[in-house]
């Protein structure tokens, strides 16, 4: 399996051993992030001959992410990441895009606190203010969600993918799906 964790195949192999005629099921609300990872675990299947079919599904009418605050130099779309920092009322439904296995959780500030974590003192010694670290030290791992910065609500459906384009991809693959 080329550019797979090897993990992968071994999740893979146990789940098709223990369901060989059990179908995947996949539901999803965007063909930005579901799509995708339905097309790498199909790929993956077929890449060391495990077979297996999917059955799947996507709607499209969720509203898109809206931050409350507007960020200066911001275009009408942008690709953040989750944190508990500055995107932390961040709810995205539509247009999230992942690296397997990725996910929009993040940990809490909360949890860290409660471990004794000193954030202040780790801030300081990056030379961050407290809010830029933790944003940065919570960031949910390999997930990002394409987030509506206008002052109306968007419906999803009613969007043509060529007004979101440039912003998918300038403005957030390169962290999760890194060249090389």
């Amino acid at each position: 399996m080329q550019n797979y964790h090897p993990s992968a195949a071994t999740i893979l192999t146990e789940l098709r051993t223990a369901y060989p005629d059990s179908p995947f099921l996949a539901l999803g609300q965007t063909i930005w992030w579901d799509e995708p990872m339905k097309a790498v675990l199909l790929l993956a299947l077929e890449s060391h001959g495990l077979g297996g079919s999917m059955v799947g599904g996507v709607h499209d009418t969720d509203y898109f992410a809206k931050l409350q605050v507007r960020r200066t130099g911001q275009s009408r779309f942008e690709m953040m990441a989750h944190n508990d920092g500055d995107t932390r009322d961040l709810w995205s439904a539509a247009g999230e895009i992942s690296s397997l296995f990725g996910s929009e959780t993040f940990p809490r500030k909360q949890d860290l606190n409660k471990y004794h974590v000193p954030i202040g003192r780790l801030a300081r010694a990056e030379g961050k203010d407290r809010i830029e670290y933790i944003s940065q030290s919570t960031e949910a791992y390999g997930w990002r969600g394409l987030v509506y910065t206008g002052g109306r609500d968007l419906i999803v459906n009613s969007l043509q993918l060529k007004e979101v384009g440039e912003s998918i991809v300038t403005t957030g693959l390169d962290r999760i799906y890194p060249k090389g």
